[in-house]
């Protein structure tokens, strides 16, 4: 499958470690947490610091431990990425090709931003965005076990 944030011809320097069916299974135990909190804040409390400007819920720094736990925040030069990442934001349904390759880069790009520039995380959290993200990661995992009914918002049928 070709790779959508790799620029046409690029060589790539890099591999991307393939998580194993444990570390997507981890990673997806916070699906429910932001299918319950798609249309909230995620931000507990507004920080009196300008550089970061809400204090994310608990569960999210725990996903993103996760991440990077297991192996889904690579190494990987994100920021010549963000505008293909961002067409994934304004395109949503360009995610339903996307392998786990591509959803490592995304969610990289989104955390490792989220550190340079405060809030977009939160940002990405609640316009559905990671949602989508982790929903699409849910159906490549039911392929990889062979089972592939997805409902709507990655529930089983």
């Amino acid at each position: 499958m070709d790779d959508p944030l790799r620029a046409a011809g690029e060589q790539v320097r890099w591999s991307m470690r393939q998580p194993s069916r444990e570390s997507i299974e981890r990673v997806l135990t916070f699906l429910p947490y932001f299918v319950e909190n798609r249309d909230t804040t995620v931000c507990v409390s507004d920080s009196a610091d300008w550089f970061d400007p809400c204090e994310l819920a608990p569960e999210v720094y725990a996903w993103i431990q996760t991440l990077y736990d297991e192996g889904f925040v690579q190494s990987f030069d994100w920021p010549e990425r963000q505008n293909e990442a961002k067409r994934f934001f304004e395109v949503p349904g360009r995610l339903g090709a996307s392998d786990i390759a591509t959803i490592q880069k995304l969610l990289t790009t989104h955390v490792r931003k989220d550190r340079f520039f405060a809030g977009h995380l939160a940002d990405m959290i609640e316009s559905g965005h990671i949602l989508a993200i982790l929903q699409r990661l849910q159906e490549i995992f039911r392929v990889m076990k062979g089972n592939t009914a997805v409902g709507p918002s990655g529930s089983d049928n």
